[in-house]
């Protein structure tokens, strides 16, 4: 059996606390999902956009190379949701709340602007 070692630090997405210099949370962003597969660990992949928090304690970010946008929570970096895009979604996605608990959720991706509506449960183009 072959096997091949990486020296590989992945994509990652960070907290900082700007005060004190500290991170506060630090977890793997983007997946290769053949190594998932095989049971191991989130590695991160290349990323190429930034997050957008909410007022709400979410942050957004579709930038990993596994073409994914997901929902974190802010305080622990909890990935709380994923979706697989038609494309990678290299920008940053853009919330907007249209009622307690809904947000229309916008990403850029090719040039076209896709649009849909996100609560915990379920999301739904608009």
């Amino acid at each position: 059996m072959d096997i091949l070692l990486l020296s590989h630090h992945g994509g990652t997405l960070n907290a900082i606390d700007l005060n004190k210099g500290e991170i506060l949370w630090q977890v793997p962003l983007g997946e290769f999902i053949e190594l998932t597969k095989k049971g191991i660990p989130k590695t991160g992949t290349e990323n190429y956009g930034g997050p957008v928090t909410t007022a709400g304690g979410l942050i957004f970010i579709a930038a990993s190379k596994d073409e994914h946008i997901r929902a974190f929570d802010k305080d622990s970096g909890e990935e709380l949701w994923k979706h697989k895009l038609p494309a990678g979604g290299y920008a940053t996605p853009r919330p907007e709340a249209l009622q307690e608990g809904i947000i229309l959720l916008q990403q850029k991706i090719k040039g076209e602007d896709i649009k849909a509506k996100w609560n915990e449960e379920q999301i739904e183009p608009v």
